[in-house]
């Protein structure tokens, strides 16, 4: 079975656009984009994790966005499912 990043590089990048991982793409002109696949309700976690993103990557605050992640399978959390749910 091949990674989420693989999978993310194959199937979501396009042109020079690079996945570091499936939440963490760059973009040729350096531009720094965080995938959340949970929803912001006031927590501050956007904001967090762009933060962590600039400082890690040494990116400008200005270059680093937060995009929700597209609904398909490589952002489910099916295991956080089954934990709420049980089996189905």
């Amino acid at each position: 079975r091949p990674s989420r990043h693989r999978v993310a590089n194959d199937t979501l990048a396009q042109g020079e656009e690079r996945f570091l991982t499936s939440f963490l793409k760059i973009e040729p002109d350096n531009k720094v984009i965080v995938y959340v696949n949970h929803s912001e309700m006031g927590q501050g976690s956007h904001t967090a994790l762009a933060m962590m993103a600039a400082d890690e990557l040494d990116a400008a605050w200005e270059d680093v966005a937060v995009e929700q992640a597209p609904a398909t399978d490589l952002y489910a959390t099916g295991d956080m499912a089954v934990g709420f749910a049980g089996e189905f």
